[in-house]
C-alpha cells in the first residue's frame, strides 16, 4: 500500500516504525525487523523504515566472529539463491538483505536483490540497489540493462537511453539493446516532432485569425462608407481542418497531462473523421506501445507505413514487435523493406542475416553478411559470423579469410588467434599454425593448452610426411628414397613423443600411467632395456597392472626368455581372472604361441581353446584348433 492510499495507513506505518525503534534499543532485533517490515507493507516508500530495517539487520549479526560471519553468510546466500530459483521473491529479498548485513555488499550478488525488489513491485528500491551495484562496478552489463529496462517501463525515455548507451559502449554487438536504442531515438524524435508541429500549427492559426479580423474590420469600414462590397473569398482553412488540427493539439495536451484515455479517444475521433491521418495513427500507436498493448500498436503502425512506406523507424519498431510475438517471417519482411529504403544500412543487413541464419538459410545469411562487411568493414562481429558459417559448410579457406579479417580488427583476442591456429593446423600449414599459437602466448604466456598444441605441431608434421610417403609407396613400392624419408619421419616422431612424455613425467613423477606410455614408446623404438625398466615401474599402478605385465611378457619373449615371459603373461591373467576381453584373448594367444615354440602342444592347445570357446573368429584361432583336432583325433574325447 502506497502513501497516497490514505492518512490512516501512514499513521499506522509511523506507529510500527516507532515501536521498531524501541525494539532496537531493547536489542530485540528480530522483533524490530518484523515491525519495520509491517511499516513498509503499509508504505513501501517509507525511507526511515528502510534505513531502520538495515540498522536492525546489521545489529542482529554484529556480534558474530569473522569465521561465524563467513559460515552464516554462505548459508544465507544459499537460502537466498534457492528462494530466488523458486520465485519466492519476498523470502529471497529477505535473505539477501540478511546477507548484506553480514558481509559487505558485493557487485556480483547485489543485482539479485534488485531483481527480487523488482519482482515484488518495489521499483524505487530496485533502482537504488542497481545504482549501488554501479558504484561498485560501473561496467556491470547486467545492471545497466536492468536499469534501462526499468526506466523504459516507467516511460522515462531519457534515463532508459542513458543506461542503454552505457551498455552498448561496453558491448557494441548486442542486437537487442541496439534495437531498443533505435526505438528510443524514434520515440524521442516523435515527441519532439509533435511539439514542433503543435507550435507551427498555433502560429499558423494565429496568423489566419489576424487576417480574418483585419478583413472584418475592412468590411465594417466599407459598410459605414456606404460603398458596395465585393463577396469575400474564403480563407484557405476549412471548418473540418480546424476541427482536426484542434483535436490533434488537444490530444497532445492530454498526453502532456498524462490523461492517456482522453488522448486515446481524441486520436480515435480524428481517425473517425480522417482515416488516412498519419499523425493520429502514429500517435495512437505510440500510446499503445507505452501502455504495452502491442497488438494494437502493430495495427496502428502498419496503417502508418501503409500510408507512408518511407518511415524506417516505424518499420524497425514493427520488426521488433513481430519478433516479440515470435512472427519472424513478418519481422524479416519489415527488415527487407528497410533495406529497400536504405540499401547502405549495414546494421539492418547484419540483423536480417542473423534471422536467416536462425532459419537455416545459410546462403541468404552469407549474402547479407558479405554486404554488411562491405558497408561496415570495421565490424569484427560480422567477420566472425561469416567465419562460423563457412566452417559449418566445410569451406575452410573462406572461413580462414573471414577470421583473419576479424583478427586484424581484434589483434588482442586470443580466442581468434587460437581458432586460426587450429584451422591452419587442419590445413597442414604448420608454420602459420605456429605463428597464431605464439600470438596467443603473447597475451597469455602460461596457456597450457596452447603450449601443448605447439608441441603437437611437429608431431603432426612428421605424421603428415609418413602418410604422404605411404601413399606414394602404394604406387612405387620399391622407391628407396621415399622409404628412407618415411623411416626418418617415424624416428623423429618417436623421439618427439618420448621427449614430450619425459617432460610430462617430470611434471607428474608419481603418474605411473605415463611410465607405461613411455615404455611402449621405447619398445617401438627398439630400446627394450629402457622399455622393461618403465614397465617394471608402471606395474605398481593397479589401473594399468595387467597391461604392464603383458608388455613385460612381450619384451622377455623378444629377448627369447620364454619361461620369464610365460610367468608375466600368467600374472597378467591373474589380475582380472574370469574376464575374457580382447586384452585377455591376446595374452592367451601369446601364451599359446610360446608353448608351441617350446614344443608344448597340449598346453598351447589349452590356451587356444580358451579363446575358441568365446570368440571363434579371433585371429587364426579356428584354423589352429581345427588343425590340432585333425592331427590328433583323440583330443575330441
Amino acid at each position: 500500500m502506497l502513501r497516497e492510499n490514505g492518512g490512516t495507513s501512514i499513521a499506522e506505518a509511523e506507529r510500527f516504525y516507532h515501536k521498531a525503534a524501541q525494539a532496537i534499543e531493547m536489542k530485540q532485533y528480530d522483533y524490530a525487523i518484523g515491525l519495520f517490515k509491517s511499516a513498509l507493507g503499509l508504505d513501501p516508500d517509507f525511507a526511515k523504515a528502510w534505513d531502520g530495517l538495515k540498522v536492525a539487520r546489521v545489529k542482529k549479526f554484529e556480534s558474530l566472529s569473522t569465521p561465524q560471519r563467513m559460515f552464516k553468510g554462505i548459508i544465507v546466500m544459499i537460502q537466498a539463491f534457492l528462494y530466488e530459483k523458486l520465485r519466492k521473491w519476498e523470502q529471497a529479498a529477505d535473505k539477501y538483505e540478511d546477507l548484506f548485513a553480514i558481509v559487505p555488499p558485493q557487485a556480483p550478488i547485489l543485482p539479485h536483490l534488485g531483481d527480487a525488489y523488482r519482482q515484488m513491485g518495489l521499483i524505487s528500491q530496485a533502482i537504488k540497489t542497481y545504482q549501488l551495484v554501479l558504484t561498485l562496478d560501473k561496467d556491470n552489463l547486467y545492471t545497466l540493462k536492468r536499469l534501462g529496462d526499468i526506466y523504459l517501463e516507467l516511460e522515462n525515455m531519457k534515463e532508459a537511453k542513458h543506461y542503454y548507451e552505457k551498455f552498448i559502449v561496453l558491448k557494441p554487438d548486442d542486437v537487442q539493446i541496439s534495437r531498443e536504442l533505435k526505438n528510443l531515438d524514434a520515440l524521442l524524435t516523435i515527441d519532439k516532432g509533435k511539439w514542433e508541429e503543435e507550435t507551427t500549427f498555433i502560429e499558423k492559426t494565429a496568423d489566419k485569425q489576424k487576417e480574418r479580423e483585419k478583413a472584418e474590420e475592412l468590411e465594417m469600414i466599407e459598410q459605414k462608407a456606404g460603398r458596395a462590397t465585393k463577396k469575400k473569398e474564403p480563407l484557405d482553412i476549412t471548418a473540418e481542418d480546424i476541427d482536426i488540427e484542434a483535436s490533434l493539439k488537444q490530444a497532445a495536451t492530454y498526453l502532456d497531462q498524462n490523461r492517456i484515455d482522453d488522448a486515446t479517444n481524441e486520436y480515435k475521433k480524428i481517425i473517425g473523421i480522417d482515416s488516412n491521418n498519419v499523425r493520429a495513427h502514429q500517435a495512437l500507436g505510440e500510446i499503445y506501445m507505452r501502455e504495452r498493448f502491442f497488438e494494437e500498436a502493430i495495427k496502428e503502425y502498419e496503417r502508418v507505413v501503409e500510408l507512408d512506406p518511407t518511415k524506417q523507424s516505424l518499420l524497425n519498431t514493427l520488426a521488433n514487435l513481430y519478433i516479440r510475438k515470435g512472427e519472424v517471417n513478418k519481422a524479416i519482411e519489415k527488415y527487407e523493406q528497410i533495406i529497400s529504403l536504405d540499401p547502405e544500412n549495414a546494421a539492418t543487413h547484419r540483423v536480417l542475416g542473423d534471422f536467416y541464419l536462425k532459419q537455416g538459410n545459410k546462403e541468404k545469411a552469407i549474402s547479407l553478411y558479405e554486404k554488411a562487411t562491405e558497408l561496415d568493414p570495421g565490424n569484427p562481429t560480422i567477420h566472425r559470423l561469416l567465419g562460423d558459417i563457412y566452417l559449418e559448410k566445410g569451406e575452410l579457406d573462406k572461413g580462414i579469410t573471414a577470421y583473419e579479417k576479424q583478427s586484424e580488427l581484434e589483434p588482442d583476442k586470443p580466442d581468434v588467434q587460437e581458432k586460426l591456429g587450429d584451422l591452419y593446423l587442419q590445413k597442414e600449414n604448420f608454420e602459420k599454425a605456429k605463428e597464431k599459437y605464439k600470438k596467443v602466448l603473447e597475451t597469455n604466456a602460461g596457456n597450457e593448452n596452447i603450449l601443448k598444441k605447439l608441441k603437437e605441431i611437429d608431431l603432426k608434421r612428421f605424421e603428415t610426411i609418413m602418410r604422404k610417403c605411404a601413399e606414394i609407396l602404394k604406387s612405387q613400392p620399391d622407391n628407396s628414397e621415399v622409404k628412407e624419408r618415411m623411416e626418418k619421419a617415424r624416428q623423429d616422431a618417436l623421439n618427439l613423443k618420448i621427449q614430450n612424455c619425459l617432460e610430462r613425467i617430470q611434471e607428474s613423477p608419481k603418474n605411473l600411467t605415463l611410465r607405461l606410455e613411455l615404455g611402449k614408446l621405447y619398445k617401438e623404438q627398439g630400446e627394450v632395456d629402457k622399455a622393461l625398466a618403465e614397465f617394471q615401474a608402471s606395474v605398481n599402478e593397479p589401473q594399468v597392472r595387467r597391461q604392464s605385465l603383458y608388455m613385460l611378457g612381450v619384451c622377455f619373449q623378444e629377448r627369447n626368455m620364454l619361461d620369464i615371459a610365460i610367468k608375466q603373461f600368467q600374472k597378467a591373467l591373474a589380475v582380472n581372472p574370469g574376464i575374457m576381453d580382447n586384452e585377455a584373448k591376446e595374452i592367451h594367444y601369446q601364451l599359446g604361441q610360446l608353448y608351441e615354440k617350446m614344443g608344448k602342444k597340449d598346453l598351447a592347445l589349452s590356451e587356444y581353446k580358451k579363446i575358441y570357446e568365446v570368440d571363434i573368429v579371433y585371429k587364426d584361432i579356428a584354423r589352429k584348433i581345427e588343425a590340432a583336432y585333425k592331427t590328433s583325433p583323440k583330443e575330441q574325447s
